[in-house]
């Protein structure tokens, strides 16, 4: 059962241990990430509503991806790793397009060039300890070199702009619930939505009920303390390339098994 358990929690943990270094980061250097001017506006919930109709676009034009209305990828060669991008930029396009109509409005998706070398660069540094916490979870500490490298071929990188854009999209709802709702209701939100879609596969999987409850408090906990730290960093570049370094230890370790 620990085996199991412990791979279930392998992404978790690896944005975990990715968020503590960033806390621990910042605090050994405060001056490589300032704080942010705060984000503000004047239209909390009109804001709200205009995020959640982009979230509606973009399930539907991923919907259409899936029934093939968008971009042909083909099967092989680089051009199916040129369409899948250009079709992950129309899936995301919604969210791309609404925060394109005010100047700053990008800064509301915690994204701004401000400082990028740094944020690259702790992206890197700290998705290299993520992927080491997920392939230890996973036993397959071998495979980190394959993570990496990965991670650098055509094919992982092709995988970039959607990790990417799917990290935008979050931290786009994520500010405008904050902005109707406060911090605290939103970190609990999401935490208890992370948590919620962890239980039915648990219940399928003959789980007890003990178990099952316990394990959905730990799951919200661990949830509220990543959403926590991504917000009080305000910045998408280093999640965004955790996430993506996260993308290729999985594949790497898929390819273990």
């Amino acid at each position: 059962m620990l085996a199991p358990l412990a791979a279930s929690y392998a992404p978790v943990a690896a944005y975990l241990a990715a968020s503590v270094g960033w806390l621990a980061l910042a605090r050994w250097r405060p001056s490589l990430w300032p704080a942010p001017a705060p984000l503000s506006t004047d239209r909390r919930f009109g804001d709200l509503a205009l995020a959640l109709l982009a979230v509606a676009g973009v399930a539907v034009l991923g919907q259409a991806y899936r029934l093939g209305f968008l971009i042909p990828t083909g099967r092989f060669g680089w051009w199916r790793h040129v369409a899948w991008t250009l079709d992950s930029l129309l899936i995301y396009s919604p969210v791309l397009i609404t925060l394109s109509e005010h100047r700053g409005s990008w800064r509301t998706a915690f994204l701004s060039r401000e400082r990028l070398a740094v944020k690259l660069a702790a992206g890197v540094a700290l998705g290299a300890v993520a992927v080491a916490t997920f392939l230890a979870l996973r036993w397959s500490a071998a495979r980190f070199p394959a993570a990496l490298g990965a991670a650098v071929n055509i094919a992982g990188a092709a995988e970039f702009v959607p990790d990417f854009l799917r990290i935008v999209t979050i931290a786009f709802v994520f500010v405008r619930l904050r902005w109707a709702f406060g911090t605290r209701v939103t970190v609990l939100a999401l935490s208890l939505g992370f948590a919620v879609t962890r239980v039915p596969d648990r219940i399928v999987s003959g789980w007890p009920a003990p178990e099952i409850g316990a394990l959905f408090v730990a799951d919200a906990l661990l949830a509220a303390a990543v959403v926590a730290v991504g917000a009080r960093s305000e910045d998408v570049v280093w999640l965004g390339v955790v996430t993506y370094l996260l993308g290729a230890a999985k594949g790497a370790a898929s390819g273990a098994m």
